[in-house]
């Protein structure tokens, strides 16, 4: 006994990693994203650089669970108050892209408030900020930390596992409506996120942060009130449509519960006067009162998208905010760049996650030298345009919209006054416009997968 404690006084005393410091802390933090429990891999890492300041490999696996919490944290939000993820699109979700998280369905949800909403909002950002400075710490060229994406898991309602549908490809493909992934294929997805790929992200936490905070900018009472109905139905609402999905939604269940929804026969076409006679059926009529209700709950969004775009006329209320999110998409435009920047100065060929041509990549992407000059050339005439170097074009106008100004000298902003050019007035002036080629040789080059390499390279 009294040999062994001095074998282990001596290893402490040359300073060898007994516990905290365990070499298997990444199977650990690996472990926690596939299980859904990023806590877990948030304090592996925590205690990897508690052990050994400076890890790089530690603070970026501490950085990029921290991004993957804010967006949980935001997604069980959303679920805890009966978020219908399912219901508008191409509707409010287009508008505000954190409604389009694709969480489950709440059985029985607390009912959702403008300030709740907000306060969903303000911790995303909080959080968000939080991951980003974490990457802002990652500068080792050499630094790597290999994952298999296919295998991490997001815990959208909070009830501590990785169901069906929280994978992280998943919510992805929710999100872009991508193709599935078999069980052997997900194997596949194993990456070594490096330098590069830590400033992307970093970039990618900055523009979610200006996604959030800019409607947060704005009072957008008056449009939630009016318009949120049908996202959260067990809301505080008043009006006539307060209970107007429910009530659709229940009458639907009544309707399928009494028999199979009726097949028009393709033969009613083929006889003179058929398809009218087919219609005053019993069998017609009620394919027809299925016919309303599907379209009263498809149409919902797109009508409730139309109405929230005419009650954009919000004050600011937070101008500091606004002026932030320049910040952060200027942010995102350095990073990126500098992200570009790491991935050309890479000299291994290893299983990247944005490659550079001729390296391998995991994911089934075509990526070439026309597509990252055509998206590095749109990141320099962004840049330009948030500095206000260059104006947006208006339709109408003989002079341009600054982007700058618009940020930094804030006004009410009416939607439809600025596309009709009597709102654009407070952000008015003279100088170069951008570029339209810019803007449209990206759109060629990338052809119709232009979103889905948006959301791949931000």
């Amino acid at each position: 006994m009294r040999y062994l404690a001095l074998v282990i006084a001596a290893v402490l005393a040359l300073g060898f990693p007994v516990s905290v410091a365990r070499a298997d802390w990444l199977d650990d933090y690996r472990a926690g994203l596939a299980s859904a429990h990023l806590a877990e891999s948030v304090a592996g890492a925590r205690g990897r650089l508690a052990a050994r300041p400076g890890d790089q490999q530690a603070q970026f696996a501490l950085g990029m669970a921290q991004f993957f919490g804010s967006v949980e944290h935001l997604a069980q939000g959303l679920y805890h108050y009966g978020l219908v993820s399912d219901y508008d699109y191409p509707g409010l979700g287009g508008l505000m892209p954190a409604l389009r998280l694709p969480v489950p369905s709440n059985p029985h949800p607390e009912p959702m408030t403008y300030d709740v909403l907000r306060g969903l909002f303000e911790t995303f950002v909080d959080e968000t900020q939080a991951s980003a400075d974490t990457l802002g710490g990652v500068k080792d060229v050499a630094v790597v930390l290999p994952l298999n994406i296919g295998r991490i898991a997001l815990d959208l309602d909070g009830d501590g596992k990785a169901g069906p549908g929280e994978r992280l490809w998943e919510v992805l493909r929710a999100i872009t409506a991508v193709g599935s992934l078999s069980d052997a294929e997900v194997d596949t997805l194993n990456v070594d996120f490096d330098l590069g790929d830590a400033r992307w992200l970093e970039a990618y936490a900055h523009l979610l942060i200006a996604i959030a905070d800019f409607p947060l900018s704005y009072d957008f009472r008056a449009a939630y009130d009016a318009t949120f109905q049908n996202l959260f139905p067990s809301g505080a609402f008043t009006g006539p449509l307060a209970e107007a999905r429910p009530v659709l939604l229940k009458q639907l269940e009544e309707f399928l519960a009494a028999g199979p929804v009726p097949q028009m026969p393709y033969e009613v076409f083929l006889r003179e006067g058929g398809y009218q006679k087919w219609l005053a059926s019993e069998e017609g009529q009620r394919y027809q009162q299925y016919a309303r209700l599907q379209s009263a709950l498809n149409y919902g969004g797109v009508v409730d998208a139309v109405a929230f775009i005419h009650l954009m006329q919000w004050e600011v209320v937070e101008p500091a905010r606004l002026a932030a999110v320049r910040e952060h998409l200027k942010a995102m435009v350095t990073l990126s760049q500098q992200s570009w920047d790491a991935i050309f100065a890479e000299t291994d060929n290893a299983r990247e996650w944005i490659p550079k041509p001729g390296q391998h990549t995991t994911l089934r992407m075509n990526i070439d030298q026309p597509r990252i000059d055509a998206w590095r050339h749109m990141l320099t005439e962004l840049g330009l345009v948030l500095d206000g170097e260059k104006l947006l074009p208006h339709w109408r106008l003989a002079k341009g919209i600054s982007l700058k100004r618009f940020f930094t000298e804030p006004a009410r902003f009416d939607l439809v006054l600025v596309f009709q050019g009597t709102g654009a007035a407070p952000w008015l002036a003279d100088g170069p416009m951008t570029d339209p080629s810019v803007w449209s040789g990206v759109s060629q080059v990338f052809g119709g997968d232009f979103l889905r390499y948006f959301l791949w390279l931000n």
